[in-house]
C-alpha cells in the first residue's frame, strides 16, 4: 500500500495560517481513501484538526514555552529544538512510509529519508522576489533552492507560482504540477461578542510589508471622512505593531480601524456581514481569503495583480496600487450599487465551485502514485 508521511514543521512553527490548513485539509481527506495510508504527526488525530484552534495545540505544546521569555540565543535555541523535534518525529516512523511530504522548507530530512522520494509544495516565491522583506539571517531562500533541486515532484499552488519557480530556478516545466487549494467548508452565523457597528470593510491575514496594509489605511483615511459610520476590521495576523498604531493615530482613524482575534468558525461571520473584503497585496502565491469571501457571499475588491486575476477572475473588482483613488472609486461604486454587489456575490459563489479540497486531494494522490 502507498504510505505517505507528512512531517510536523509547519504545525510547530505556525500558530495559525493557510499552510497548516492546506496540509491538514489534504491529509484528512486522503486518510479516508482505501488505497493510501497517511501518517500525520500530531498530538491529536487528523480528523480533530478541523480548525486552527486545534492546530494551536501542537504549536502551544512545543513552541510557546520557548517563546514566553527573553533570553540570550533564544532564536537559535528555538530553531535547534524544532529541528530536534522534526528529526525525532521522522525517525519514529523509520521505514513505515513510501513517500515523504514535508510541510515546510527546512531540509533537515534529506539525511534521514534515504532514497525514498519526497514531494515539495511551494506556496509562493515572496522571499526570492522581495528579499528586502526577509531578515539577513533567514535561510529560507537557500533551503528552498536545495529542496527544489532534489524533490521528485513539486506542487505549485497556482500557475502564477509555477511560472515564478520556472523563471527563478530554471526548473523543467514537467517537474511541477499546479494544484489549487480548496474553498473552506465551514460556516458560522454568530459570534460570542457582537460587532458594535454595522458598516465595515474586512481585511484578513497578516500585515507583512508585501501585504500593503499601510498603503490601505492611508488610502481609506479620506474615505472615512466622507463615510462617518464606516470602519475597517482586521482579523488574523498579530496585534497591531507600534508603527501601525502610530500611523493609525497620525491619520486620526483610531476609532475606525479595529482588530479582532477569532477562530476559523467565527471568521465566516465577519465575511458575511462585511461590505466587502479588501485585499491590497503586492504579491501572493494563492490568496485563500478570496475563496473564503466567495463561499461566505462577500464581494472582493482586489489589487490588480496576476494571482488575483487567476483566482478571482470576473468575480472581483480590481484596483491599481499606484493610485489610491482607484481603490476609493471601486469602493464607492460597490457601496452605491446593490445590483453590482449581488452580481459579484453570485459570480463569487459560482467561482468557488472550481476550488474544492476533494479535487485537490485527488490530484495529490496522483502525484504520490507517480513518484
Amino acid at each position: 500500500m502507498l504510505t505517505v508521511l507528512f512531517d510536523n514543521q509547519m504545525l510547530i512553527m505556525q500558530k495559525y495560517g493557510g499552510i497548516s490548513r492546506y496540509h491538514v485539509e489534504v491529509a484528512s481527506r486522503l486518510n479516508m481513501k482505501k488505497e493510501i495510508k497517511i501518517l500525520f504527526p500530531s498530538i491529536l488525530t487528523i480528523n480533530e484538526y478541523w480548525c486552527n484552534s486545534k492546530l494551536n495545540s501542537l504549536y502551544n505544546k512545543i513552541t510557546q514555552p520557548l517563546m514566553t521569555k527573553r533570553y540570550r540565543g533564544k532564536w537559535r535555541f528555538v530553531e535547534y529544538t524544532h529541528r530536534y523535534n522534526y528529526k525525532q518525529n521522522l525517525e519514529s516512523f523509520k521505514k513505515k512510509y513510501t513517500v515523504f511530504h514535508p510541510t515546510y522548507y527546512n531540509p533537515y530530512f534529506l539525511e534521514l529519508i534515504g532514497n525514498r522520494p519526497f514531494v515539495l509544495t511551494i506556496h509562493d516565491m515572496i522571499p526570492e522576489l522581495f528579499p528586502q522583506f526577509i531578515k539577513d539571517d533567514d535561510p529560507i531562500i537557500e533551503w528552498k533552492k536545495i529542496l527544489i533541486s532534489k524533490a521528485y515532484k513539486i506542487i505549485a499552488v497556482s500557475n502564477c507560482t509555477k511560472d515564478d519557480i520556472v523563471n527563478i530556478y530554471n526548473i523543467k516545466d514537467d517537474k511541477i504540477k499546479v494544484i489549487y487549494h480548496g474553498a473552506p467548508e465551514y460556516s458560522c452565523t454568530q459570534i460570542k461578542n457582537e460587532i458594535p457597528f454595522n458598516n465595515y470593510f474586512l481585511y484578513v491575514g497578516n500585515r507583512d510589508n508585501y501585504k500593503n496594509f499601510n498603503w490601505l489605511i492611508k488610502a481609506l483615511a479620506p474615505l472615512f471622512k466622507e463615510l462617518p459610520d464606516m470602519h475597517l476590521i482586521c482579523v488574523g495576523g498579530d496585534i497591531f505593531r507600534e508603527k501601525e498604531k502610530m500611523l493609525i493615530t497620525d491619520l486620526n482613524i483610531n476609532n475606525r480601524v479595529h482588530r479582532y482575534t477569532i477562530n476559523d468558525n467565527e471568521v465566516s461571520y465577519f465575511y458575511r456581514n462585511a461590505k466587502c473584503l479588501i485585499y491590497p497585496s503586492l504579491y501572493e502565491g494563492f490568496g485563500l481569503p478570496i475563496l473564503e469571501a466567495f463561499v461566505n457571499s462577500c464581494p472582493v475588491v482586489l489589487s490588480d495583480i496576476k494571482i488575483h486575476r487567476e483566482i478571482a477572475g470576473d468575480a472581483g473588482i480590481y484596483f491599481n496600487t499606484d493610485d489610491s483613488n482607484s481603490l476609493v472609486e471601486n469602493l464607492n461604486d460597490l457601496l452605491g450599487d446593490n445590483l453590482l454587489r449581488a452580481k459579484l456575490i453570485n459570480l463569487g459563489n459560482k467561482r468557488s465551485e472550481n476550488f474544492t479540497w476533494r479535487k485537490s486531494s485527488e490530484m495529490h494522490l496522483d502525484i504520490y502514485k507517480s513518484v
